[in-house]
């Protein structure tokens, strides 16, 4: 699962942005041996330890971010089990993905999402979208999001990808893009969203053309459309101005 979250499987688990994760756990249930073998196994590295009383012990670590890949056969293999019709074993094959996934199979899986497929399936999809780390395939689930014909998956991909901790701030400008090019206020919407969380490194210059372009939008358009435009024209006015929004 080297591009997606952790989930480790230890009490109390509380999880921090990026790839930062602490755990808390009992002392004398798991030993620092144990721990550390634990650690290795998932691949972690970074760790160091503190005891804040007597029984517990406070471990934070960092997760190396190795992208698995697969052979031309497992990939063979693979996306020929995308194909059955028995969601169960849909369920596992995604499970499957979710820990060994190549970022090569991403957009096979993602298409799922325009098939009539049951919700379980296009729900377990959507939370490995809401789940990826590796910058890569973030921008692969961005792409198909842009590139897909399908109105409906659209939407999904993009509240799964502003619900997920992914960083699309390099792509603040496209984003913005969906937003002015959108003829649909649902989807516009869920962009603006999107749009407001990762709007925070956008260059000044890139700002005001963009700030031009919603206000010119704003004019004219329908109060749905015309209160998208103005809120994301306030928020690029609120960060250029280094101003935080309630």
């Amino acid at each position: 699962m080297f591009f997606f979250k952790k989930r480790i499987q230890i009490k109390n688990v509380s999880e921090t942005s990026g790839f930062n994760i602490n755990f808390v756990c009992k002392y004398h249930l798991y030993s620092k041996t144990k721990i550390t073998i634990f650690l290795k196994k998932c691949k972690i590295n970074r760790f160091y330890e503190r005891f804040f009383s007597r029984n517990y012990l406070v471990l934070h670590y960092q997760v190396i971010t190795e992208t698995p890949t697969m052979n031309n056969a497992e990939k063979k293999l693979f996306l020929s089990k995308l194909k059955t019709e028995n969601d169960e074993q849909l369920l596992k094959t995604l499970d499957f993905f979710r820990n060994n996934g190549d970022t090569e199979v991403l957009p096979d899986v993602l298409r799922l999402l325009e098939s009539d497929r049951s919700e379980n399936v296009i729900e377990t999809v959507l939370t490995l979208v809401g789940d990826l780390k590796n910058h890569a395939a973030s921008d692969i689930a961005f792409d198909y999001m842009r590139q897909t014909g399908n109105a409906d998956a659209r939407r999904k991909m993009i509240t799964a990808l502003w619900q997920s901790d992914a960083d699309f701030s390099h792509r603040a400008d496209e984003i913005a893009g969906l937003i002015l090019d959108s003829d649909d206020f649902e989807t516009a919407f869920e962009v603006l969203t999107l749009f407001e969380n990762n709007a925070c490194n956008i260059q000044k210059e890139k700002a005001a053309t963009l700030i031009q372009l919603f206000e010119q939008k704003a004019e004219g358009a329908g109060a749905g459309f015309e209160g998208i435009f103005n809120a994301a024209k306030q928020h690029l006015i609120n960060t250029v101005n280094g101003e935080t929004e309630d």
